[in-house]
């Protein structure tokens, strides 16, 4: 039995149960598939994680990022469940790149179709680590939106109950992984 300690799919795996509102504890894990059981060990999940992947090249980031984040708003709004939204940044962008794409004064299709914006900021607190704070894309109406930096990302798709996703190569590999999926592309 392998048994892999301070890897960051292990500090992810905590990290998210921490977020879902249980119990933090540390639980070695050896593999990204793991990281379920993790996050459900210990009782039952009290929230449903649904990550946002709006992709990675600058056109569809300026359309898709504010879109989704309008979306995310919305199914927080309506959804008689309780929701935590992640938000795994592509390794081609930068968390200023971000900052931008979601910032009405350099996004003018923010104000043009009315979608969400978002400020940036850090998390005050994580308790897992004090090296270890992901930041927080907070949108228009206050929705926290988590954005996790490290890649590859594959345990926080594992660990989603539903992508909201665009066409690119994450289609596939969600789909590989057996991940639910829902493609979005603004019109």
């Amino acid at each position: 039995d392998v048994v892999v300690t301070n890897t960051a799919a292990e500090l992810h795996a905590e990290w998210l149960k921490s977020i879902q509102g249980g119990e933090w504890n540390r639980t070695s894990i050896s593999n990204v598939g793991e990281a379920r059981e993790v996050l459900e060990a210990g009782g039952s999940r009290n929230r449903k994680i649904v990550s946002i992947l709006p992709g990675s090249k600058p056109s569809k980031l300026q359309i898709g990022l504010p879109f989704m984040l309008a979306i995310a708003e919305s199914l927080a709004q309506r959804s008689s469940e309780d929701l935590v939204f992640l938000l795994p940044l592509a390794p081609t962008v930068s968390l200023a790149d971000l900052a931008s794409y979601a910032d009405p004064t350099s996004n003018h299709f923010i104000e043009r179709y009315g979608w969400a914006a978002g400020t940036l900021q850090t998390s005050p607190s994580c308790p897992l680590s004090s090296d270890f704070a992901p930041p927080v894309l907070l949108t228009s109406s206050g929705l926290p939106i988590h954005v996790w930096t490290p890649s590859p990302a594959y345990n926080v798709f594992l660990s989603s109950d539903l992508c909201l996703t665009t066409v690119g190569t994450n289609t596939a590999e969600l789909g590989a992984l057996g991940v639910p999926q829902v493609v979005v592309l603004p019109t």
